[in-house]
């Protein structure tokens, strides 16, 4: 394999204990393993691109010559064992060179112990909330100089950053408390911006229209007193301003609505691909809506009394 489009060099695993634990910290059901069989854990992305191709794998290895077959009988020490797939899982578990890589095989310990560790993780929960300075203070006690491998030899091993082209979160210490809130603040900071422009040129849009159907009440007056003096009364007549100014904006409305609609979806669920979040597009974009809705409803009604008191106020 060509080194510059790898994770690693081989093929990464994990010891099934370790990772019902990783299971565990997540809030997930263990699973459990025969001595021959072995898990495929995958990106969910990578899952929905390639399906369930563990039919096409091959995992084999030496076994342990005290080992026995499914029948209780001695295995024969010098033959391959082959591991059979026990499924697939798609949770999400930090596999952007951390745990594993786009993929992880799941071996059962006594499997594990007859392998050389490539790189190992120590992940911890803290009783509350972690203290502002943990990740410094991680951060200061892991140098390149303190990294070395298995066989005691220098390495910067937190250098291996993975291949995921879409999003990659690298760095050597993680802790949750101060990286969540670190992320809510960078897509806070661009979300106030994005719809703080929306708002300047939907206000900007509405002040126009309003101005200009205000204006225009002047020369409807006429007509409506006409129509009054056929009969109609000034309930009908409010109505018949109300459809006829609704009709002004709802058109645009609508016609902006599927326009921003269909991009917010999009964008939404090619965030959704890119960083393996499980957001509704739509739901969000129906708090945006909403929003923007109850500015155009202020403008709307403000519209609607100004036209009223043009129309029917008599001289």
């Amino acid at each position: 394999m060509d080194e510059a489009w790898a994770y690693y060099d081989y093929d990464t695993y994990i010891a099934l204990s370790d990772y019902n634990r990783l299971r565990e910290m997540a809030g997930l059901l263990p699973v459990e393993l025969g001595e021959e069989e072995y898990l495929l854990h995958l990106k969910e992305r990578v899952w929905n691109e390639t399906g369930d191709f563990t039919g096409e794998l091959e995992i084999t290895g030496k076994p342990p010559e005290d080992s026995e077959t499914a029948s209780g009988k001695p295995r024969d020490a010098g033959k391959t064992l082959c591991l059979k797939s026990a499924g697939v899982r798609t949770e999400p578990i930090s596999q952007d060179g951390h745990n594993g890589a786009d993929y992880l095989l799941v071996v059962s310990d006594r499997t594990a112990e007859r392998m050389k560790p490539y790189y190992r993780l120590l992940l911890a929960n803290l009783n509350g909330p972690a203290p502002g300075d943990l990740l410094r203070k991680l951060d200061a006690l892991a140098s390149p100089e303190s990294i070395t491998d298995f066989d005691g030899h220098l390495e910067s091993l937190y250098m291996a950053s993975g291949t995921d082209n879409i999003v990659v979160y690298v760095v050597q210490n993680v802790v949750r408390d101060i990286t969540i809130p670190e992320v809510k603040f960078l897509l806070s900071s661009i979300i106030f911006a994005l719809v703080y422009i929306g708002l300047v040129f939907v206000c900007v849009a509405l002040t126009v229209l309003s101005v200009q159907q205000l204006s225009d009440s002047a020369k409807y007056r006429f007509r409506y007193q006409v129509l009054h003096q056929i009969g109609l009364s000034h309930r009908e007549i409010s109505r018949v301003i109300l459809k006829q100014l609704a009709g002004f904006y709802l058109c645009p409305v609508l016609l902006a609505a599927v326009i921003s609609g269909t991009m917010a979806v999009y964008l939404g669920w090619k965030f959704n691909f890119h960083t393996g979040t499980h957001t509704a597009a739509a739901w969000y974009f129906g708090l945006a809506f909403l929003l923007f809705s109850s500015v155009y409803l202020i403008y709307f009604t403000v519209t609607y009394v100004g036209f009223l008191r043009n129309v029917l106020t008599k001289d």
